[in-house]
């Protein structure tokens, strides 16, 4: 495990990532060619009263081998859903041609969080925001066969709520879902990041969700450590943990919950030895007193800065964290996007985890590329990295267009949700395949990663 300190950050970022550059249509990367496209594909739908900017937010793997994707297409008008064979073609026995509309005035997000459930229904939270831009959630359930919003969930697939109502905390305008997860006993959390009443400062929420869409209880965190909240597990004795974005001192935190009132009863924090810009993401269990989180820093040092992946591990005791090595996009250092809920992660085999964010070189105006990072974490909690990609712990991965109309810009990249899909990691989210000459021109990407280049052994 490389010890976190100063002397560690790279300031000259000269690793070097697979170049990206070749011929057009060749995407970059540690990429499965036999999905898509040599292993990206992006996914167009019709505009709906003007507006085409389509953006998967959670993609489901099926026993039979395809691959379910949903998310807020046309303009944040209307949900659509794809079931894909493993060749990334369509599966044109599922709705009409592969696809399933279902029309949902809404309001532009930047970033919708997700999951697939255990039974493979998918659950999405986006901010929805009204006149005055004052923000409720709206979490939405679709079926994995039909594609339809659930019935049985809230009122008709969607149930609408405004924190305000739920909570004594007076708050202001903002409330955004960074996270969504699902519970053993049936139950889903939201978490996100709510806005204080007449104040620049937010905290972090939870809301606990029946099976059924019915609201169980909500709260927003008084304490400062609480910036954000990202992530819920079950702890191992029945109450909750919930994780996110240490406001007072640039770590992260996990808070012990009561499962039955959501009141603060223990506090863990993984504190930052430098004050420099750290966002936490997303976390996955990697068994039931363990969980990783995705992060990433920004440090700033005699007028440079350097930006690094992180990874923090939380077990029922302590907590560690650990930095990835950088890499360069275009031979150019890069800068990790920062806004929250954005840094991805998956459990790989062997308690392997794989880590995702938006990238995009000093002199690039939009996300051009994705990073990936490989680390190992023992069952004692200690972080290894591990060289997933050739020589290196790291990679990126970047989408290339078959007719480039891109002369000096590359396409613009969003990360949504990382999970695997026959044994493989794949990921979901949106490109804008003619690197903005239209407005409006985001598709669904999904891209998936072959096994046997992270791992001599295939796993």
């Amino acid at each position: 495990m490389k010890p976190f300190t100063l002397s560690s950050i790279a300031l000259s970022l000269g690793l070097t990532a697979a170049a990206l550059g070749g011929s057009a249509g060749a995407h970059v990367g540690p990429l499965d060619p036999a999905f898509g496209d040599g292993g990206m594909r992006n996914y167009a739908f019709q505009a709906v009263n003007g507006g085409s900017n389509d953006q998967a937010s959670v993609g489901c793997a099926a026993a039979d081998g395809s691959f379910t994707v949903t998310g807020i297409a046309s303009g944040e008008n209307r949900l659509v859903t794809l079931r894909l064979k493993p060749d990334g073609d369509y599966d044109e026995t599922y709705g009409a041609q592969g696809r399933v509309s279902v029309t949902l005035p809404g309001s532009p997000n930047d970033f919708v969080p997700g999951l697939c459930q255990p039974d493979g229904h998918m659950v999405m939270a986006r901010a929805s925001t009204a006149a005055g831009e004052e923000q409720n959630l709206q979490i939405l359930r679709v079926l994995k066969h039909t594609g339809q919003l659930d019935p049985q969930f809230g009122s008709g697939g969607i149930v609408n709520l405004d924190l305000d109502a739920q909570v004594v905390t007076a708050l202001g305008r903002q409330e955004m879902p960074l996270g969504v997860n699902a519970l053993p006993n049936g139950d889903i959390a939201v978490t996100g990041q709510a806005q204080l009443q007449d104040s620049s400062e937010y905290r972090g929420f939870i809301v606990l969700l029946a099976a059924n869409g019915s609201l169980k209880r909500a709260r927003v965190f008084t304490t400062d450590i609480s910036d954000n909240a990202t992530t819920t597990v079950e702890a191992p004795d029945g109450r909750l943990w919930v994780f996110g974005q240490n406001g007072r001192n640039g770590g992260a935190y996990r808070l012990t919950l009561s499962r039955t009132t959501l009141e603060q009863e223990d506090i863990l924090e993984r504190p930052l030895p430098f004050s420099n810009s750290a966002v936490v993401g997303a976390g996955r269990a990697l068994d039931a007193r363990t969980v990783a989180l995705a992060g990433a820093i920004r440090y700033n040092v005699r007028g440079n800065s350097a930006d690094r992946v992180l990874l923090f591990v939380f077990d029922e005791d302590s907590a560690s964290v650990d930095e990835l090595e950088p890499v360069t996009l275009d031979g150019q250092p890069v800068t990790i996007d920062l806004a929250p809920g954005r840094q991805l992660i998956t459990v790989l085999p062997g308690r392997r985890v794989l880590l995702s964010g938006q990238i995009r070189p000093y002199s690039h105006m939009q996300h051009s590329g994705i990073y990936l990072g490989m680390a190992h974490v023992r069952r004692d909690g200690a972080i290894y990295t591990e060289n997933g990609f050739g020589a290196t712990e790291s990679s990126v991965i970047a989408f290339r267009p078959a007719t480039p109309p891109c002369a000096g810009t590359p396409p613009e990249h969003r990360v949504s949700r990382l999970t695997l899909w026959l044994g493989m990691p794949v990921l979901v989210g949106g490109v804008t395949p003619d690197c903005g000459a239209e407005a409006n021109s985001e598709d669904y990407l999904v891209a998936r990663m072959r096994p046997d280049y992270l791992f001599a052994d295939g796993w």
